[in-house]
């Protein structure tokens, strides 16, 4: 009796164990491309600078993903100090220094401690086991030799002595943004980012804060959420005192960074309306006494981070192009001339912000490479299984005669 026709193609074989086996060790091959054209990525993204500060001698500190660096007040670099030597397990962000200690904030949160340079920090408690982890405004108190911490999102206030004691928490009358949006309806619903506008002056709250700042016998806390300076007097203990209502001045911007030099503020804001629009953050001067505000050319188009010296300058940081804006006040006619700016460049910091440019473009171009590799990887895989005559989703040659099998 004779055999009806097969219906597979003739010229084709159906997928066995050693195509399985081919197909599993190729897609073994794409997870493994694709994690590291993100770990790629991600190490091209941690090129950059992460934190600015200047301690009491004037020397400059930044912070990088694995290290600190120490450079003398002209930009030389003296020293590097690595994170693992120190028993900090993350970039720092934020770097404070008084009582002949540094105090560091890690990128998640964390505070340490470190006594000295050649020793491991020790992360602080707030005695309360409390995670200290999220946003939060970084305050030092160098006239009371203590540290303050205000969380950005309760207004909470933590305290530490110069001996890493933790003392009472207060809560600085903060304000969720809903309550914001609830007193001041014409806000845009949403936009995180928005700035809560005062007109009358009648909200007292904390909104975000991002920086303090103690001198002149007053501590100042950027209100980012109220888009203002706030500023009280410090009580006999050397603390600001929250009781009194602050003296505010009002900024253009979003700010993020402040910086005090004698007769004016330096601030740097943000003027985004929410978190879709990405524009650089923008250098913005307030005089005491003068009506209005001047902003501040920079040498680049990405400002991160700011601080200010007692010699009269102020340093902000690049976040693409790694360099360092130097601006200088005119201390003899400080309220008639503007502030001038230069490019903060020695050999040593050039060769560093060369190393970091070109390790960065090497991770970025190795990235694109893997994944144009990932792409090509299911091509090949079906030109080899074409070429091996396997069959693929029914889409092989077939012979257009049927055999008959007597």
């Amino acid at each position: 009796m004779p055999k009806l026709p097969d219906s597979r193609p003739a010229n084709v074989k159906p997928l066995d164990q050693r195509a399985a086996l081919f197909w599993l060790g190729l897609a073994i091959i794409a997870v493994t491309v694709f994690g590291l054209h993100v770990a790629l990525r991600q190490q091209a993204s941690h090129e950059r600078w992460y934190g600015l500060a200047v301690s009491p001698d004037q020397h400059l500190w930044l912070s990088r993903s694995d290290s600190l660096l120490e450079l003398s007040a002209q930009g030389d670099i003296l020293n590097r100090y690595p994170y693992s030597a120190r028993s900090i397990p993350e970039p720092v962000v934020e770097l404070s220094f008084f009582a002949g200690q540094q105090w560091l904030r890690g990128e998640s949160g964390k505070l340490y401690r470190c006594p000295s340079l050649g020793m491991a920090c020790e992360r602080l408690s707030d005695g309360r086991h409390v995670p200290l982890q999220g946003a939060y405004a970084f305050a030092a108190m160098p006239g009371d030799q203590s540290l303050l911490l205000i969380n950005q999102h309760t207004g909470q206030l933590h305290y530490w002595d110069a001996n890493g004691v933790p003392g009472r928490v207060d809560n600085t009358f903060a304000q969720t943004a809903d309550e914001a949006i609830s007193e001041n309806p014409a806000t845009p619903q949403g936009s995180q980012h928005a700035c809560f506008r005062d007109p009358d002056g009648t909200k007292s709250g904390v909104l975000r804060p991002t920086m303090g700042w103690s001198a002149e016998g007053r501590f100042t806390l950027a209100n980012r959420g109220f888009c203002r300076l706030d500023s009280w007097p410090l009580n006999g203990a050397g603390l600001p005192d929250f009781s009194q209502r602050p003296e505010s001045l009002r900024t253009q911007g979003q700010p993020l960074y402040i910086a005090r030099l004698p007769s004016q503020w330096f601030v740097l804001e943000s003027d985004r309306p929410s978190l879709a629009d990405d524009s650089p953050a923008v250098l913005r001067y307030y005089r005491d006494g003068v009506v209005g505000v001047q902003a501040i050319t920079l040498p680049f188009r990405e400002p991160q981070s700011l601080s200010g010296t007692t010699d009269g300058r102020v340093l902000v940081t690049d976040r693409h192009g790694l360099q360092i804006a130097e601006v200088r006040q005119n201390l003899f006619s400080p309220q008639q001339a503007a502030p001038t700016v230069s490019t903060l460049t020695t050999p040593s910091l050039m060769r560093l912000q060369r190393q970091m440019t070109e390790h960065r473009a090497n991770c970025l171009w190795l990235a694109h490479a893997l994944l144009v590799l990932l792409v090509g990887l299911p091509i090949g895989g079906i030109f080899w299984t074409r070429q091996q005559g396997y069959a693929l989703n029914g889409m092989a040659k077939t012979s257009t005669e049927p055999k008959l099998r007597l």
